[in-house]
């Protein structure tokens, strides 16, 4: 695969770019220089691959033909030729690209981040050092090839003599579920704490799937309340938070406790990795006192080239330090413990953490903002409940424009989804009269965020349920997704907004209201409550037994406690509701 690469795009540093599904074989594909998942719009991975200077496209067999259009194509899920002849030496320095990962722009397109060798093999190195690889049989792929959380995973366990574990495409956390339950021990499970909720919540109280010495946990936030069912059954657990943007080459710092030690509220971030420098600094560069809040500027062996093609951005965002060595102004407020170790305590700007994904507000507003009926668009994120982030949208309609606003949600969701990544989608549209300003002229977000909360949202037709299980798993689609009212035949992801997050609260639900198992997946595959219905049991005498059962259920669910407690008394102490 390196040779026909190398041999296709005329050798140096050129770009291949990887795009392929779950179960391509992805080891191979990182030796290339530009990645994307699946899921990306076609649009957005040509951009990518302008953006990227690509001139190979490392592809599955799965791959559509528009992405590949004027491009030199390799089937990575295929033999390739000339087996047995030695691959082609390959002259890198260690400021020589290995990849180029693109995440969120500010400017309204992604930006491409340039990470060299030297700093992939000083992160490789460290890892080897300090996690637990030997501890087990290798470790689980259980984030995409977009995301740099991935090269923990993919990397580490082969540079020990260990086994990288692909779980099936699209399985998403109930095939992590199952991996943690398959008996086979692993070294590490690198995971995002949106993983940990869902894991936490298809536990439903019983002790969570673990199959490790040892959870890496990076992409966002982490707090100890999302952690307590590891800390209560497994306390001897290994928790590694590490922490690092992409622009510093996945993790510049790490924290290192057991589960038993961890205590509610925002875990510390930790120290340095190693060749690496993080100073809290004020607005003028300099580094404050021990306890003051600055921002977070990390320097060493792990800082990127910069952006690709936006030389303007990586001169604001890849500064010099006193040393004259390159420094990464990460926007991330930070402060020093007076122990050492560092705390994360949120954005400098309106950047937005995502269930482990980076979201500028500012590139869905553009993409809003090519609607027709769009004037002004502003988007900010909407934390709805534990474990439950949205992102919502407020929107200043163009005058005279003709737009169905009965379905606002469907109309922008449709007009996105060509345009970007699920994960910025938003879940939330709604009118408002005006997009109020700050007094330098930037979007007052706490203005319309308070708007955002008092706008009625607009009338939706919706189908009424037919039978005692839709009416069931209606109800259950308006309390998990909090949403007044919801219709038969809304789909819970394109039209009520739900994530894989809440797919798993919905299952955790509707597990302990009937009584059976209802794999994650189903979900996916049945998006609405009539579907759904049919999907849990294709059976008709099952069906029937299961209709009979909602009936009870909603009759329950109408009464109050002290009408359950005389019921139960009346029909005596071996009752069952």
């Amino acid at each position: 695969m390196r040779r026909e690469a190398r041999r296709l795009r005329g050798g140096g540093d050129r770009a291949v770019h990887v795009s392929a599904d779950g179960t391509a074989r992805r080891a191979q594909g990182r030796r290339c220089l530009c990645a994307s998942g699946p899921e990306l719009p076609v649009q957005r991975a040509r951009d990518m691959l302008f953006e990227a200077g690509a001139t190979v496209l490392l592809v599955s067999k799965g791959t559509g033909s528009d992405l590949r259009t004027g491009l030199t194509s390799i089937v990575v899920d295929r033999e390739p030729p000339q087996l047995g002849v030695p691959p082609p030496k390959v002259r890198a320095d260690a400021e020589s690209p290995a990849y180029i990962l693109f995440t969120s722009g500010s400017t309204g397109r992604p930006k491409g981040v340039s990470v060299p060798h030297r700093a992939l093999l000083n992160y490789l190195r460290w890892c080897m050092s300090v996690y637990p690889v030997d501890d087990g049989e290798g470790a689980p792929l259980c984030t995409s090839i977009s995301a740099d959380m991935s090269i923990t995973t993919l990397f580490v366990p082969l540079l020990c003599g260990k086994t990288v574990f692909l779980l099936p495409a699209g399985g998403g956390l109930e095939a992590l579920e199952e991996a943690l339950h398959s008996g086979r021990r692993y070294g590490f499970v690198k995971l995002t704490p949106s993983h940990l909720e869902g894991l936490r919540q298809l536990a439903g109280g019983r002790a969570p799937a673990c199959a490790t010495g040892c959870f890496i946990v990076g992409g966002e936030a982490l707090h100890g309340e999302t952690l307590e069912p590891w800390r209560a059954h497994m306390p001897g657990l290994l928790i590694v938070n590490e922490y690092g943007p992409t622009e510093t080459t996945v993790g510049c710092c790490a924290h290192f406790l057991r589960a038993g030690d961890i205590r509610p509220g925002p875990v510390p971030i930790g120290r340095p990795i190693a060749l690496t420098r993080l100073n809290v600094c004020n607005a003028s560069g300099a580094p404050v006192p021990v306890g003051v809040v600055g921002e977070l500027r990390i320097g060493g062996a792990g800082v990127a080239l910069g952006y690709v093609g936006q030389a303007g951005l990586t001169a604001e965002r890849f500064v010099r330090g006193p040393d004259g060595a390159p420094v990464y102004r990460s926007g991330d407020r930070a402060r020093y413990r007076r122990d050492g170790t560092l705390e994360y305590l949120g954005r400098a700007d309106n950047q937005i953490k995502l269930r482990g994904h980076r979201v500028e507000p500012d590139e869905v507003e553009a993409a809003l903002r090519t609607h027709p009926a769009v004037a002004e668009a502003a988007v900010m994120l909407h934390r709805a409940g534990p474990g439950d982030d949205r992102l919502r949208a407020a929107l200043l309609l163009s005058p005279g424009c003709d737009l169905d606003q009965a379905d606002l949600t469907g109309t922008f969701r449709n007009h996105l989804r060509d345009k970007l990544p699920p994960f910025m989608i938003p879940s939330v549209f709604r009118v408002v009269e005006e997009i109020p300003l700050t007094a330098n002229g930037k979007a007052d977000r706490d203005r319309i965020a308070r708007m955002l909360a008092a706008a009625a949202p607009r009338e939706r037709r919706h189908v009424t349920p037919e039978t005692a299980l839709e009416t069931l798993l209606v109800r259950c689609f308006c309390d998990v997704l909090k949403v007044p009212e919801a219709g038969a035949t809304d789909d819970f992801f394109a039209d009520l907004g739900g994530h894989s997050l809440l797919a798993t609260r919905l299952v955790s639900q509707l597990r302990e209201l009937l009584q059976i198992e209802i794999p994650l997946r189903r979900v996916f595959e049945a998006r609405c409550a009539r579907e759904l219905s049919r999907a849990i049991v294709p059976d008709d005498s099952a069906r029937q037994r299961l209709e009979a059962a909602a009936a009870i259920v909603l009759q329950v669910l109408e009464m109050s406690d002290t009408d359950v407690r005389q019921q139960l008394h009346q029909q005596g102490d071996g009752a069952c509701v």
